[in-house]
Parts: structure tokens; sequence; C-alpha cells
């Protein structure tokens, strides 16, 4: 049940994020300082940064709630450990998503490596949880 809730939450969330500037994000490179949406959807706009702030804090909360619950044993009975992993992939997957999203898919030079590091630290998750 919680899968499926937090499953439909990420497909819904991520479309509304999507939604919201795929017109700014279908724009060739060149031409989004132009645009209308420019100040809300570049890395730098409110919204855009928004996504990038939003994204880190999900992925840090993430990883640290899953470790803090699998360590720490004042947390040993605080819910069940599959829900926690739940909850982790739920939020380290939609954060490097978000992310994404801040970078308005421009990704090159030195950020590029961090943001391809992430990349495969999300696909070696998914591998390892699910094949």
């Amino acid at each position: 049940m919680l899968r499926a809730t937090l499953m439909g939450i990420w497909i819904v969330s991520a479309a509304v994020a999507t939604a919201a500037g795929l017109d700014y994000y279908a724009t060739p490179l060149q031409d989004r300082p132009f645009t209308e949406a420019h100040d809300l959807f570049a890395s730098s706009g409110l919204v855009g940064h928004g996504y990038g702030v939003l994204g880190s804090a999900f992925m840090a909360f993430g990883v640290v709630m899953y470790s803090a619950r699998k360590r720490l044993s004042l947390l040993a009975k605080a819910g069940r450990l599959k829900h926690w992993l739940q909850t982790h992939i739920f939020l380290c997957t939609l954060g490097p998503f978000l992310v994404l999203l801040h970078s308005a898919f421009k990704i090159r030079g030195l950020v590029a490596i961090s943001f391809w590091s992430m990349v495969l630290v999300v696909a070696s998750g998914v591998f390892g949880r699910y094949i």
C-alpha cells in the first residue's frame, strides 16, 4: 500500500513539475534567456532554484533517515524497515529528478560529473533493489 501511494505521489509530482515548465524545457538552449519563463525556470530562477533545493533536501533526508533507522537502536521500533526503504527510494529518486529539472536539462562542464555520478548511484540502487 505504501509503495503504491509513494509511486503515485512520485508520478504526479514529476508530471506537475515537468508540465509547469514544459514550454521552457522544450525551447532550444540558446533561446531560453529570451523567454518569459526564464526568470522562473532557469537554474537561478525562483522555481528552478527551488527544484534544486528541494531535490537536494530530498536526497539528503532520504539517505540520512534510512541510514539512521538501520544503525540507531533508538529507532529500532520506529516502523518496519521495508517501509523506511520504500520512503528512501521515493525520496532518493524524486530528488535527482528535481535536480534534473533544476538544471533545465543543461548539463555540461564540471557539474556534469556530479550529475552523472548521481545518476550512476541511483541506477546502482535500482539495480541492487529490483534486479
